[in-house]
């Protein structure tokens, strides 16, 4: 029996007590069941942690590190790409409402984050990835993102559409080809306004008006 203040290193205390002679591969023991509850408005919610699941994550040698470990009893998981993502976003966080049970794990980068995000929700963990703008620049990796939080076929389609205009903005001219290119634009329409107010405004006896500068 656990309770909320002594979560950390929970998983990793159960396999080490249960399971001490695997020091170099650890096993999640047969008579091992770990329950998360999760209380939401007053209500409890119980989750039996799926044994394949966390096999698959105390053996991988990118997931069994203790930080991921021990975001599975806390209220909702935040992963982010580093550390210092991790570091930034958590005080951004207790500056807004310093009393919200978040934990927050570094994926090392942002191929890592679905991985993560995945096995934490098949888990029964409320959990978000934050990944660097540079996601976009591949529709793959960014669809994968994307279907790794759960979002509707819609929404993920949709979201792919706005990276694609993005992308297109992004593949245009350098920013300094592109202000020469619309300083001749805008010469080439100055000068076209000038005989367009020449002819409109100038009469037979009369000079043509100053031309717009």
């Amino acid at each position: 029996m656990t309770t909320h203040a002594t979560k950390t290193n929970i998983p990793t205390g159960c396999f080490s007590t249960l399971a001490p002679e695997l020091s170099q591969e650890h096993q999640v023991p047969a008579n091992l069941t770990i329950i998360r509850i999760d209380r939401r408005n007053e209500t409890n919610y119980f989750n039996i942690l799926d044994p394949n699941r966390l096999r698959e994550l105390v053996n991988d040698p990118l997931l069994s590190s203790s930080r991921v470990l021990d975001g599975l009893f806390y209220s909702g998981v935040v992963v982010v790409e580093a550390d210092s993502d991790g570091r930034f976003y958590q005080t951004a966080s207790n500056k807004r409402k310093n009393n919200i049970d978040l934990y927050f794990v570094n994926a090392d980068n942002k191929q890592t984050v679905p991985r993560i995000t995945t096995l934490y929700r098949d888990m029964g963990v409320r959990c978000v990835g934050i990944v660097d703008f540079d996601v976009l620049n591949d529709s793959a990796e960014f669809k994968k993102q994307l279907e790794a939080l759960k979002f509707a076929e819609e929404s993920i389609t949709r979201m792919l559409t706005i990276r694609e205009e993005i992308a297109k903005a992004a593949k245009e001219l350098p920013c300094d080809e592109r202000l020469e290119k619309i300083k001749e634009q805008m010469t080439i329409l100055l000068v076209s306004l000038n005989k367009v107010q020449a002819k409109a405004f100038a009469s037979d006896g009369e000079g043509e008006l100053p031309t717009l500068t």
